[in-house]
């Protein structure tokens, strides 16, 4: 019988704030390192909470309805629609592109996060200015 990743994640995983670095200006960088140390190697600094998933719990890992995840524009709306130019900006640099890659749009020589987005808003046919 294979365990599934996403019932180890249930079962074992702690609850808690995840922080990228690529998401704070300098200082804010400054005021997390001086409190918390430096980042992770993901660039990441992650905080626990208080809660902690139930194993006993029957429904540990189940996400209630109410509960509202970050939208990811990985995953096209029920209706099919594509990302926003407001959704792609939201992303870190790392998360645009596992887009691309999962988008399979190149981005060979491109570094900054401008020309990253100017990249995947041809893609997806939207104007980089909006």
């Amino acid at each position: 019988m294979s365990t599934e990743a996403i019932e180890i994640f249930l079962a074992k995983g702690r609850q808690g704030v995840l922080l990228h670095k690529d998401d704070l200006s300098r200082e804010e960088k400054d005021i997390i390192r001086e409190r918390f140390g430096a980042e992770g190697s993901a660039g990441v600094w992650f905080l626990a909470t208080d809660e902690t998933p139930d194993p006993e719990d029957e429904e540990a890992g189940d996400f209630d309805e109410e509960q509202e995840l970050d939208k990811d524009p990985t995953v096209t709306d029920e209706d099919g629609d594509e990302p926003t130019m407001e959704d792609l900006r939201g992303l870190t640099v790392d998360r645009l592109k596992d887009l691309a890659d999962k988008e399979e749009v190149d981005l060979t020589g491109l570094k900054l996060k401008d020309d990253i987005l100017g990249r995947l808003a041809l893609h997806f046919g939207l104007d980089p200015a909006s």
